[in-house]
């Protein structure tokens, strides 16, 4: 979270928005807070592993978007994406 932090802290200017995959650890959104980042939450669920998919990735980017937070494995759900899963998200980012 301290990394996170300082990341934010440095790369954020007022406005601008953090993705934030759901459920996250309880204070991401707090610091893309006070770093005066605006929080964009993409809700999952257990009938997708809680995993975001590309095209939910791709429907919160905006000219705001600024940084993309998700850690795998997750904390708190456990989930764990694969190498084609990370590569699908990765692609709609290169776009």
């Amino acid at each position: 979270k301290q990394s996170l932090a300082n990341v934010a802290m440095v790369m954020l200017n007022p406005g601008d928005e953090v993705i934030l995959p759901c459920p996250y650890w309880v204070s991401y959104a707090e610091i893309v807070k006070l770093a005066e980042g605006v929080p964009v939450e993409v809700p999952t669920s257990v009938e997708s592993d809680f995993k975001m998919t590309p095209q939910q990735l791709e429907a919160a980017i905006t000219p705001k978007t600024r940084m993309l937070w998700y850690s795998s494995p997750s904390n708190p759900s456990g989930m764990v994406y694969s190498k084609e899963e990370l590569r699908a998200l990765a692609d709609v980012l290169v776009k």
